[in-house]
């Protein structure tokens, strides 16, 4: 039940923010924030210790230079779950099988060397697609105002991503057919 409360609350994430920063401040949602990274991606950390290590530290940099205001670190969350995100798709990479290979095999796919080198080119998506997410997110937060900063973060970016995940499913399920 947490878990699924922690998935919902990080997709709601921009839409908190927007309407209740200035009624908690940003003490209060930094401090549940970490609180639903560490519940998020507790299952995770036998297997990937050193990235998520390397997204706290992150985490911890951007708390340090921007001490001054916290509000903009806050905004800066949808940055840090592209980075990490990066960084999980970019490690399958380094060290096979992907991401996507591992969910391909778990729906059903046939392993081979084709299905190797198609999760591979989906992965190499996957991680273009989390840097310039972050590179957005990140101008849109240094530059625009709390309205735009939701509708990119809370619309936008997973509309984005609703539409690369769907196109990767329909498609992958037309290679199989024609195989």
């Amino acid at each position: 039940m947490l878990r699924i409360f922690s998935i919902v609350f990080l997709f709601a994430y921009p839409f908190a923010v927007y309407f209740f920063l200035d009624r908690f401040g940003p003490e209060v949602l930094g401090i549940a924030l970490a609180f639903l990274f560490l519940l998020r991606y507790q299952s995770l950390w036998k297997k990937y210790r050193y990235i998520l290590v390397l997204a706290l530290l992150l985490m911890l940099v951007f708390f340090l230079l921007d001490s001054s205001s916290s509000v903009g670190v806050i905004k800066l969350y949808p940055v840090l779950v592209s980075l990490s995100f990066l960084s999980f798709f970019c490690a399958s990479l380094l060290w096979p099988p992907t991401i996507v290979e591992r969910f391909a095999l778990e729906a059903g796919a046939e392993p081979g060397e084709a299905l190797r080198r198609y999760a591979r080119a989906v992965t190499i998506v996957w991680c273009v697609f989390f840097l310039l997410n972050a590179i957005v997110s990140m101008l849109i937060t240094v530059f625009g105002d709390m309205d735009s900063w939701l509708f990119y973060n809370g619309i936008i970016s997973y509309l984005i991503m609703g539409a690369l995940f769907g196109g990767e499913l329909l498609f992958r399920r037309h290679l199989m057919q024609k195989s």
